[in-house]
């Protein structure tokens, strides 16, 4: 209902008229042209100038009336046409200034003063993900979408007759990049800066890459949990029927089919699934709606709610069933094939010689009920291992997931702490001399000046091509710096370009490299040679020396932005000298950015550690519990013995829990290396051509891990030893072997 457009193009200025001319070209189906500008905004309670994006509603006066990108009223009214003073604010926006309809800001719109009435609280499809365009993380006090009718944004811009912002919608089968191709022909000599389709778009890149990193998710963790529900079914079902042996060979005997006892022992597994889907939807309603909830806060979808589709519910509760079926089929099999005559002898004892524990002269130190736990895990390897692989999943699941929140927090040290090390970065309306570095060095406060330049450009090299902007920068600069995703500083040559590594890779480019540079605002394409790649965090990007960038578009030294460094913290006169100051477009505070960031990050670390908690503990208790549960039932006669026999409850809880004790242990360095593995393939999963995510490992969210899960498990095992504490000896000793 948005209308989200297919291609989407910005440029200096191009009249009306040329509007006709792209609706003409193959491919177009429908056409929308607009004016956008970013404005300084004074907002309340703010001690910085915020930056406003003024875009132009569509006017029904326009030869091409087409509604693209429709903005939705989410509170409060569409603005009057023939207002000249009204605008829908975005909801980040308005939310975190804690704006409403009614409310009032000044913007500063060609360095004229202008107050607007807010009317109505929006959202439209091009900017669920409010930041300016390659922004990573956006103070979202200081930027704001403002959308105002036709005329005003024509009369306050002076753009009446003209337009810099055009979107498309392309025809069935049309392939994007010829269109593309046809637009920047037709742009070029107004300023074009290269369109691009919706895959680059700058919100629709942020929310795909939200939602292929969902389905990433969404299938790593069921991978686990299915694997759990595998091996917890055939493990239970497998000590279950070698305790009940005898009764199934007498069974038999009185004429049961070997069918009717593999089904007998499928209904304790059907029963398992039964319970375990009345809690798994009831959990699963409430984990869809939380993370609804964040994806809300975060992307602000209009109408975003949660949902529950049946047909992937019935798929999971298939796949789940299925897989706890097959895990059990083993031990059915081996149920339903035991002949009468075999089952109703004991099963062949151990082979008692002497083991591993002994021949190394370490039995001795220990105690009886210790020699006795550590010779039942040595004589029976397999199933140790099981046991100790369930807690392991455990274990290896929680540290994997909350490693990606780990690797976060290294992206953005390295992106904003070491590579950015400025306080304020201010944006300019246009190119300026470098002589400007003196007037912001004279404001106060400001104690180091670095000047920057992005030009629109479109890298060619042997038919492949990138639209994207080249970075000048200062070699040698403190406040900006290279920098790779181990956080390695890397110095920008006084020639040449250097490219992200993604961006080399996509362009098949190494250094020493020649490459086509397209100047898209001056209808000229230039040579550069490819002097470094950097495999950086944050891509695709091109770098160049800040002199050299001026050589190469054939003309000086020019800056369109500038990173200050303050002594102390931003002051309030410094804040208000850059709001007078005319070419100043935008002001960002790195701090604010970083504020936001971790706001962001702390909510979401919280719900996805709680259900990782949630769920890894589940798993710990299930193994654990099940074990010393089944250990329970083979062992009932003997541990009862033992208490007869003047062994204390302390002892026989030893020997009963002391195996799952010494697996959980074991289970620890395997579930480090479990957690290591599903780290790398979460990252590997979720890297993509713009960012590149580290793999870290940090010892205290492995320890935490561990943490969790060993109270997981000591809390399942003293559930069993209140039970085995509790055992009637009487009764127990009154049953048969």
């Amino acid at each position: 209902s948005a209308h989200f457009a297919d291609v989407f193009a910005s440029l200096t200025r191009a009249p009306d008229a040329v509007a006709s001319r792209l609706a003409t070209l193959p491919g177009v189906a429908q056409i929308a042209t607009r004016v956008v500008k970013d404005v300084r905004l004074d907002v309340p309670g703010l001690d910085r100038p915020g930056i406003g994006r003024l875009i132009a509603l569509p006017s029904p006066k326009l030869a091409l009336p087409t509604r693209l990108n429709t903005v939705l009223v989410l509170r409060g009214r569409a603005p009057s046409e023939e207002a000249d003073d009204e605008v829908i604010v975005s909801g980040r926006f308005a939310d975190a200034n804690r704006l409403r309809p009614g409310d009032t800001l000044v913007a500063v719109i060609n360095e004229r003063r202008a107050t607007l009435r807010i009317v109505g609280v929006g959202a439209a499809p091009d900017y669920l993900y409010e930041a300016a365009s390659g922004g990573m993380v956006q103070d979202e006090r200081a930027f704001g979408i403002l959308w105002a009718p036709h005329d005003l944004v024509m009369a306050a811009t002076g753009m009446r007759g003209a337009f810099n912002d055009v979107a498309v919608n392309l025809a069935p089968g049309t392939r994007p990049e010829h269109v593309i191709a046809a637009m920047d022909s037709v742009l070029a000599p107004y300023g074009g800066r290269g369109a691009i389709g919706r895959k680059d778009q700058f919100s629709h890149r942020v929310v795909d890459n939200e939602m292929q990193q969902l389905a990433v998710m969404g299938f790593a963790f069921p991978v686990f949990f299915v694997a759990v529900a595998a091996f917890l079914a055939g493990t239970v079902l497998t000590r279950l029927i070698a305790t009940e042996r005898e009764q199934i060979a007498v069974l038999k005997a009185f004429g049961y089919t070997s069918a009717a006892v593999g089904l007998h022992y499928l209904e304790y597994a059907a029963a398992a699934i039964a319970l375990g889907v009345a809690g798994g939807l009831g959990m699963g309603v409430w984990m869809g709606r939380v993370f609804t909830n964040l994806y809300v806060d975060v992307l602000r979808i209009p109408g975003l709610r949660f949902r529950a589709d049946w047909g992937a519910v019935a798929l999971s509760l298939l796949v789940l069933s299925l897989a706890a079926l097959a895990g059990a089929a083993r031990a059915v099999r081996g149920a339903a094939g035991l002949p009468p005559a075999e089952g109703m002898r004991p099963p062949a004892p151990a082979r008692y010689r002497a083991l591993l524990l002994d021949r190394l002269g370490m039995g001795r130190a220990l105690s009886a009920s210790a020699r006795m736990v550590m010779r039942g895990l040595e004589r029976q390897p397999t199933r140790a291992l099981l046991g100790a692989s369930g807690v392991a999943a455990a274990l290896g699941m929680m540290a994997g997931a909350l490693s990606l929140y780990d690797a976060s927090s290294r992206m953005i040290d390295v992106q904003f702490r070491v590579g950015h090390r400025e306080t304020i970065a201010v944006g300019l309306v246009t190119d300026e001399p470098s002589s400007i570095r003196s007037a912001f060095a004279r404001l106060p406060g400001v104690t180091a000046v670095e000047l920057t330049r992005v030009v629109p450009v479109r890298l060619h090299h042997d038919g492949r091509a990138r639209t994207l902007g080249l970075t000048g920068v200062e070699s040698g600069g403190a406040l900006f710096r290279l920098v790779d995703v181990e956080g390695r500083a890397r110095p920008v040559p006084p020639d040449g370009l250097v490219l992200s590594a993604s961006l080399a890779t996509a362009l098949d480019v190494r250094p020493g490299d020649t490459i086509a540079v397209e100047l898209l605002e001056q209808l000229a394409t230039r040579s550069a040679v490819v002097a470094a790649s950097i495999d950086e965090i944050m891509s695709p990007n091109a770098y160049m020396d800040l002199d050299a960038l001026g050589r190469l578009t054939g003309g000086a030294t020019l800056a369109n932005g500038a990173y200050l460094r303050v002594g102390e913290s931003p002051s309030a006169a410094l804040f208000a000298d850059l709001r007078d100051m005319p070419r100043v477009a935008a002001v960002s505070s790195r701090g604010a950015m970083l504020e936001t960031f971790d706001r962001m990050m702390a909510r979401s670390f919280r719900v996805s550690t709680v259900l990782v908690v949630i769920f890894a503990s589940i798993i710990a208790v299930g193994v654990v519990y099940n074990g010393a549960r089944i250990a329970l039932s083979e062992r009932g006669r003997e541990l009862a013995s033992l208490r007869v026999l003047g062994f204390t409850t302390r002892e026989v809880g030893t020997l009963l829990l002391g195996e799952q004790a010494v697996l959980t242990l074991l289970a620890v360095p395997l579930g480090w290396l479990l957690g290591w593995l599903f780290g790398g393939y979460l990252v590997h999963a979720f890297e993509s051509e713009h960012y590149r995510v580290p793999l870290v490992t940090n010892a205290a969210t492995y320890v935490f891990a561990s943490g969790v899960v060993l109270l997981a498990s000591a809390g399942a095992g003293a559930l069993m030893y209140r039970r085995a504490a509790r055992l009637d000896l009487v009764a127990v000793l009154k049953t048969r072997e």
